[in-house]
């Protein structure tokens, strides 16, 4: 089933610009917010990209694994692992953000030969917290055991926020992340 999954995401591209990719290069958590046409409210999206000192396969081996990530990541409370295969995962989440928690179920699919992770809200999961989810992680290859990291989340939390909330939510949450995974990553093996 998560094999499936993989064919059916299609998360948008993981593009930065050239000035974004020299400022990556150079060492600094690059973020873009990314404006979404919503009446609603409670859409948000961004962009953002880091590099690490860590190889690529380590890199992508923290990324797949989920049991520790609220061991690092910002404002993630817990992650179960509810299904594993070959291709992806299924994981239930809980986030504290701002004021508000939200528990929801995301399908993962792993495309490792392309050095890619996506993932998207588990629609059959009745109890989302959450409207819609759907991002990933691709990861390139650098020069002297280096990793460019480029992440994109888009988010529908179902509730209406004011947008400089919104904004102000992803531009600090997205340099947390990409700045909690680097430190991770370069912590080395065994953490």
């Amino acid at each position: 089933m998560l094999l499936l999954l993989a064919a059916a995401l299609a998360v948008a591209p993981f593009d930065l610009t050239p000035a974004e990719r020299a400022r990556a290069l150079g060492g600094e958590a690059v973020v873009r917010v990314e404006p979404v046409q919503d009446s609603s409210g409670s859409r948000g999206s961004g962009l953002g990209a880091i590099t690490m000192h860590r190889p690529l396969p380590a890199v992508w081996r923290q990324l797949i694994t989920y049991e520790d990530k609220p061991d690092y990541m910002p404002n993630l409370k817990s992650a179960k692992v509810l299904r594993r295969d070959g291709g992806g995962l299924s994981v239930r989440m809980e986030s504290k953000v701002a004021w508000s928690t939200f528990r929801y179920t995301l399908q993962c699919a792993f495309d490792e030969p392309r050095h890619r992770i996506e993932w998207r809200l588990d629609p059959t999961a009745a109890d989302n917290d959450v409207a819609a989810s759907e991002g990933g992680w691709q990861l390139e290859a650098l020069p002297g055991g280096w990793t460019l990291a480029i992440y994109r989340s888009r988010v529908d939390i179902g509730r209406s926020l004011p947008g400089f909330v919104k904004d102000l939510i992803l531009s600090r949450s997205l340099p947390a992340i990409l700045r909690a995974v680097k430190d991770r990553a370069e912590q080395g093996p065994g953490y």
